[in-house]
């Protein structure tokens, strides 16, 4: 029976030394579907650059898989066993640069260390990115194919769980009502000011909270969820920092974990035009 559902695409990023551990991955990912897809409203598509890439000349090779597969990704998953990768003439390996740039962007990212199973110069650089990678956030060890398995079928709910469609909410900004205590709003014509859409969404998703707040949390090691309204929304911190910066939050704790809209806040959200109820 056809139903709809939002498509996230996962990427499977790894050296070329791990081609079972790439197979646990994609087959998860599969039975997630298999078991969540319809109920959740949600389908997984596992990326790999092998199958989601063509043959192109003109531009480094890992430039041509970045623009292929890894700016699709929503979210990456990285694998390190016995090999680092080949040097991209930007990063050690092409994995890390898809783990840099794919980060860099705000999204998530899960990072698995395997056992070393034969002795090579390589281990040595795979232990001392693991090292640094401990320093940044929180990565995973496992023992072989069965424990990767069955950590990412934990690991992979729990970032499904906290995932927030923003394409979703973008293309429903220009009909979504929002409120304001006392008042209905509605945007107008879809132009509602320069700011960009993810500052758009918080502030909405802001207003519609019952306490008009957030909660700002790590997830994931350096990966940070915002939770307002319902919602866990990832790849928002640029959002965030604008928001506070133009005055329309302010912090509500010592921390600076939970922020309130002030009433610039709400004056700025009261540019979508005022409707009767």
């Amino acid at each position: 029976m056809p139903y709809e559902a939002i498509v996230y695409n996962v990427m499977i990023a790894s050296p070329s030394d791990v081609e079972e551990e790439r197979r646990t991955i994609s087959d998860v990912i599969i039975k997630w579907n298999y078991t969540h897809s319809m109920n959740s409203g949600k389908v997984l598509i596992p990326l790999r650059w092998e199958t989601h890439s063509a043959p192109l000349l003109g531009s480094r090779t890992q430039e041509i898989v970045n623009e292929m597969v890894l700016k699709h990704a929503d979210v990456l998953v990285g694998i390190f066993k016995d090999r680092l990768g080949s040097p991209t003439g930007k990063e050690a390996s092409g994995t890390i640069e898809e783990i840099n740039v794919h980060h860099s962007l705000g999204k998530p990212v899960l990072l698995y260390f395997g056992e070393p199973t034969w002795s090579k110069e390589q281990i040595a650089s795979v232990n001392a990115y693991k090292e640094e990678c401990k320093n940044k956030g929180l990565i995973w060890e496992y023992k072989d194919c069965h424990a990767l398995k069955e950590l990412f079928t934990d690991h992979l709910q729990l970032v499904i769980n906290g995932l927030t469609d923003v394409k979703q909410k973008t293309r429903s900004l220009e009909i979504r009502p929002i409120r304001i205590p006392g008042e209905s709003l509605a945007i107008v014509d879809g132009d509602v000011s320069a700011i960009d859409e993810k500052t758009k969404i918080l502030l909405i998703e802001m207003v519609q909270d019952p306490k008009g707040q957030i909660c700002v949390s790590k997830y994931f090691g350096q990966q940070v969820v915002i939770e307002t309204n319902n919602g866990k929304y990832f790849g928002f911190e640029e959002a965030l920092i604008k928001l506070e910066r133009s005055s329309w939050i302010r912090k509500a704790d010592d921390e600076g974990r939970i922020f309130s809209l002030t009433e610039l806040g709400y004056q700025e959200a009261a540019k979508f035009k005022t409707v009767e109820e």
